[in-house]
């Protein structure tokens, strides 16, 4: 669909997931599909964003439902 709305854009995949399981299912789906996993991190996007350097026309966030700690002493 993005390529009938622009045929020259490209989409990149890019994220940061606190829970290591999760990081690594997020990786092992994104090789599976031929996809560059270097943008996916491991962290907390609340109190250490790896990311932050880099420029998104859009983005997606869901909750952190489940964290029982949003925020450490480290933010």
């Amino acid at each position: 669909m993005l390529h009938e709305l622009n045929d020259k854009a490209a989409l990149s995949a890019f994220g940061q997931e606190l829970n290591p399981r999760s990081n690594a299912i997020c990786k092992a789906d994104m090789l599976i599909k031929g996809q560059k996993v270097d943008n996916i991190k491991l962290g907390n996007t609340l109190s250490n964003v790896q990311l932050r350097a880099d420029m998104f026309d859009y983005m997606l966030s869901n909750m952190p439902f489940g964290c029982t700690t949003l925020i450490t002493d480290s933010a």
